[in-house]
C-alpha cells in the first residue's frame, strides 16, 4: 500500500479572494479576485518534481481559453523534458471533447469527472456514465498512461450505484489492450460526508476490488468541519484493506471554492521544497471572524460550466459567484452582475461569450478586481456585437493548440483593464 500526495493547485485557484455577504457586494468594483497560478514558479515547482518522489501536480482545466492551453502546453513540456510527464495532471470533465484537448496538450496523466446525480447536471443513469467513460479511455489509449474516474458527490450516491460504477470501471478496463483507468476519485464534493459513510464505501470496494487495481484519490470538501477525519479515516481504511491512496492537499491560505478542502500542504506532515507554497499568488483567504466563515460557505467560482448557484452547497445558504474577473470565471458570473446593474441580462451566447473573453483576459493580464467583470458586463449590455466579434476572434477549440502566441482581441480588453479611468 502506497500513499502519494497530489498538489491540488486546480482547486486552490478556486479560493475566493474577497467574500461578498450580499448580492449588492458583487457591485464594489475593488473587490478582490481569487488568487491565481503564478507560470514561472510552477514551472519552477515540476522542475523539482523529481526530487519528490509520490508527489504529483494537478492543474485546470485548459478548456478555458487558448493562452490557457498554451500555458498549459508549456507545463507539459518541462515536465516531460525533466522526465516527470507521467506527474503532471490535468483535470477535466467526463467528456470527449476536454480530455481529447488535454491530450492535445501532451497530458499523460488526465483526471477527470462526473456525476449519477442530475442536479449536478451529471448523467442520468449508469449505462449514461460508463458510456462517456469507455468514449474517453478508448480517445486516451495509446496517448495517456493514467486515467482518473471520480464520481462526483460519491458520498451521497446509493450503494447500489456506485458498485455498478467501479464494476462497469473494471469491465471497460478489460476491453482494453491497456487498461488505462488507474485511478478511482470518491470525493465528498459538498462537505457532508462522515468518517461511517467512507467506511461503508471501502468496505464496498474490498469487495468488488479484490485485486486492488485501483489507486484511491480522496478530495475532502470541508463544508461540515470534517474533512481531517474523513482523511485519517479514510487513511486507516486503505491501509486495513490494502488500496494505494492519492491524497489531495492545498496550500493554506488557498484552500479551494466555500470552506476548501483538507489537509492543507502543512497538515500532510510531508516534507515539501519552499516552491510548493510560491504557485499560486494573488489574494489569498481572508477568514477573521465567525461572520466571514459563514460568508465564505456559500462562495463558489461559478466556473466555466456552472449551470446552477447551489449546486455545490448546502440548501439555504446564500450562494454567490466569487468576485473578479479570472481565468475559470462563466457565464453565470457576467449574468449575476448583469441582473444587479439594471435587471437585464443579455442571452446566453452573449455571456458565454463575454465570459470567453473575460478568462482570455485574465490568463493574458492576470486576474482582475471585480471592477473588470462590472465594466465587461456593461459592454456585453450595450455592445452585444463588440464582444461575440471579440470572442470569435479567439477561434474554435480544435485551433487553439496550434498557437503559440496569445491572441490580441484589441480595445476591448484594453478598455476592460482600465475600467477605473470609464465613467
Amino acid at each position: 500500500m502506497t500513499e502519494t500526495l497530489s498538489l491540488n493547485y486546480r482547486e486552490a485557484i478556486q479560493t475566493p479572494g474577497s467574500i461578498p455577504r450580499l448580492d449588492t457586494d458583487l457591485l464594489c468594483p475593488g473587490m478582490d479576485p481569487p488568487g491565481e497560478i503564478v507560470a514561472d514558479r510552477l514551472e519552477k515547482l515540476i522542475a523539482r518534481l523529481e526530487d519528490m518522489p509520490e508527489t504529483y501536480v494537478e492543474l485546470p482545466n485548459p478548456m478555458s481559453s487558448p493562452s490557457q492551453v498554451i500555458k498549459t502546453k508549456r507545463w507539459v513540456e518541462v515536465a516531460k523534458k525533466k522526465g516527470v510527464g507521467d506527474r503532471v495532471a490535468i483535470h477535466t470533465r467526463l467528456l470527449r471533447e476536454d480530455v481529447q484537448l488535454a491530450l492535445d496538450c501532451g497530458a499523460v496523466r488526465i483526471y477527470f469527472y462526473g456525476s449519477l446525480l442530475f442536479r449536478n447536471g451529471g448523467q442520468k443513469t449508469v449505462g449514461e456514465l460508463l458510456g462517456k467513460t469507455e468514449e474517453v479511455a478508448q480517445l486516451a489509449v495509446g496517448r495517456a498512461k493514467f486515467l482518473r474516474a471520480s464520481l462526483e458527490h460519491a458520498t451521497q450516491t446509493p450503494e447500489d450505484k456506485v458498485a455498478q460504477f467501479v464494476s462497469g470501471i473494471q469491465n471497460i478496463n478489460r476491453k482494453l489492450n491497456d487498461p488505462i483507468i488507474k485511478g478511482l476519485g470518491l470525493p465528498d464534493t459538498n462537505g457532508v460526508a462522515m468518517p461511517v459513510d467512507y467506511e461503508r464505501l471501502m468496505g464496498l470496494l474490498a469487495k468488488i476490488c479484490p485485486g486492488r487495481e485501483f489507486t484511491l484519490f480522496a478530495h475532502l470538501h470541508d463544508d461540515s468541519g470534517r474533512a481531517v477525519e474523513n482523511w485519517h479515516c479514510l487513511l486507516y481504511e486503505c491501509r486495513r484493506y490494502g488500496f494505494n491512496l492519492c491524497m489531495e492537499a492545498v496550500p493554506e491560505m488557498y484552500p479551494g471554492e466555500r470552506l476548501g478542502i483538507r489537509p492543507t500542504f502543512e497538515e500532510t506532515g510531508k516534507q515539501l521544497p519552499p516552491e510548493v507554497w510560491g504557485v499560486i499568488g494573488g489574494a489569498s483567504w481572508k477568514i477573521s471572524s465567525p461572520a466571514d466563515l459563514e460568508g465564505a460557505a456559500g462562495i463558489h467560482v461559478a466556473g466555466v460550466h456552472t449551470k446552477t448557484m447551489g449546486v455545490y452547497s448546502r440548501p439555504g445558504r446564500n450562494n454567490l459567484p466569487s468576485p473578479g474577473l479570472y481565468s475559470i470565471m462563466g457565464a453565470m458570473n457576467i449574468e449575476k452582475v448583469q441582473k444587479l446593474l439594471d435587471g437585464r441580462v443579455s442571452d446566453r451566447g452573449v455571456l458565454k461569450s463575454a465570459a470567453l473573453v473575460a478568462r482570455e483576459i485574465a490568463v493574458q493580464e492576470s486576474n482582475q478586481k471585480q471592477g473588470a467583470t462590472l465594466r465587461l458586463a456593461q459592454i456585453a449590455l450595450t455592445d452585444p456585437e463588440r464582444v461575440v466579434k471579440a470572442a470569435s476572434q479567439l477561434g474554435a477549440i480544435d485551433e487553439w493548440t496550434e498557437y503559440v502566441l496569445p491572441v490580441v482581441i484589441g480595445n476591448l480588453m484594453n478598455e476592460v483593464l482600465q475600467w477605473e479611468s470609464v465613467k
